[in-house]
């Protein structure tokens, strides 16, 4: 029997040894797993956090463009507004000195008028012009970029 109790011994110690190199051999397996899936999950999160940060420099640019538009639409209204008075100012002189000559004040009268009529319609069109690409440009940016600017300190 004791023949038969070390070889029951040894064939334990052989199952159980067994078991454990089959269990050594899945937990190695399970950990090369779990470490795959880690860096997978690593990079997706290094890819979310790069996407965020080209959103908000997206965001910050259409923002600045926002911005500029507006500023270069305000420009052009301002700058326009103050051609059109300088002209009148310095075309009214002229006009006022052959007003006052009788032989050719009814001329210099309706010169006057069709000049002042052409010169309206000049600048107005410049000015709807402006307005048109404004508008244009605010479409295209969307009309919050320049409201909803992401905030600086985030």
């Amino acid at each position: 029997m004791t023949a038969l109790s070390s070889v029951w011994g040894v064939s334990v110690l052989m199952i159980v040894s067994v078991g454990l190199l089959i269990a050594t051999g899945v937990l190695a397996w399970r950990a090369t797993r779990l470490q795959r899936q880690q860096a997978h999950c690593v990079t997706q999160w290094q890819r979310q956090r790069q996407a965020q940060a080209e959103a908000k420099r997206e965001a910050e640019a259409l923002g600045l463009l926002a911005d500029m538009a507006q500023l270069a639409e305000a420009t052009v209204k301002g700058g326009t507004l103050t051609v059109a008075s300088v002209h009148e100012s310095i075309t009214a002189i002229p006009f006022e000195v052959l007003q006052a000559i009788p032989a050719t004040r009814y001329v210099a009268t309706e010169a006057r008028a069709a000049h002042h009529q052409v010169s309206s319609l000049v600048y107005g069109l410049v000015l709807a012009a402006n307005q048109l690409v404004g508008k244009g440009l605010r479409e295209v940016i969307g009309e919050d970029a320049s409201k909803s600017k992401p905030d600086k300190r985030a």
